[in-house]
């Protein structure tokens, strides 16, 4: 039975080839106007408005009314959020799916949290619809199982400059977003496996905090895999990422595309958002230097900051 995949837009990804694929938008509201984050959504507009905006901003997910159109027409539903520990949108996916099936009773619906965000969300998709073409003949509960599993391999982590709407909308320390701010420091971050935001390290600019980027990707033994940079306005940044990714791994799947408008608030403006899986093979955080090729330093002197 064929499956269809349901992102909200934290997703950045609006198409998926070869997928029965849906995105439904969170809102951006500056200065009391609202940006639902749709595909066509003029992300130059979007980036003078949120560059200009001095008053309040905030986040909204999307409704359930929202998540029902997704799901609409379909017998089989997998729908995949934004972090709950950062958003209500796996709450009201999960009220969308509990509807649909009192209306459609023959109809299936699991909504899984990302516990993170970004292009993790897509990596998690491509997943399960490789599950769902399999000859295995998955059923909607294996593929959740499964992806439960995949999601100990799949990984997020962000560069960022301004945490400036991060810190108004509760998500890190105001203090650090202003030593952030004062000091030129770039933030190097990922999401923790309880989805929400964990800083890793603190450096001096963006070329220090590409680097230890890529450290942390050679930490989680990545060999080549899919890849995906999302960024803010920094196409500079992101391509050379991709660069120093490539004189590491230079058969490495990459994909290089703009954050659309929530990862972009978020993110802000310079920020750079890494998702990728890793080999599958290693631990978590593994340690054993002789594993890491091209590891210039001690890994366990990933605890330090550039700051220093």
């Amino acid at each position: 039975m064929e499956l269809r995949i349901v992102c909200d837009s934290s997703s950045n990804t609006y198409e998926l080839e070869g997928t029965d694929y849906r995105c439904v938008p969170l809102t951006v509201t500056l200065n009391g106007e609202d940006y639902a984050d749709v595909e066509d959504l003029n992300l130059d507009n979007f980036y003078a408005a949120m560059s200009l905006c001095n008053g309040p901003s905030t986040t909204s997910c999307p409704s359930p009314s929202i998540w029902l159109k997704a799901y609409e027409g379909a017998d089989r539903v997998l729908a995949i959020t934004l972090s709950s520990r950062l958003s209500g949108s796996y709450n009201t996916a999960q009220l969308a799916a509990s509807e649909y099936t009192e209306q459609n009773s023959e109809a299936e619906v699991a909504v899984l949290d990302s516990r993170s965000a970004g292009e993790e969300l897509v990596l998690l998709a491509q997943e399960a619809q490789r599950l769902a073409t399999s000859d295995e003949g998955y059923s909607l509960s294996q593929i959740i199982e499964r992806l439960h599993e995949y999601q100990k391999h799949t990984h997020v982590l962000f560069t960022l400059s301004d945490l400036s709407h991060l810190a108004r909308n509760g998500r890190i320390n105001p203090a650090l977003a202003h030593f952030a701010h004062t000091l030129d420091i770039h933030i190097l971050g990922t999401g923790n496996t309880e989805g929400m935001i964990e800083i890793l390290r603190k450096c001096r600019g963006q070329k220090k905090a590409l680097r230890a980027g890529i450290r942390e990707i050679q930490l989680h033994h990545y060999t080549g895999k899919k890849l995906y940079i999302s960024h803010v306005q920094n196409e500079a940044g992101a391509y050379t990422l991709e660069h120093a990714l490539r004189e590491v791994w230079p058969e490495a799947d990459i994909t290089i595309q703009p954050c659309h408008a929530l990862c972009s608030y978020y993110a802000n403006l310079g920020g750079l958002i890494v998702s990728y899986v890793d080999s599958k093979t290693a631990p978590k955080h593994p340690i054993d230097q002789m594993s890491l090729p091209n590891l210039p330093i001690n890994p366990l002197h990933l605890m330090k900051d550039d700051s220093e």
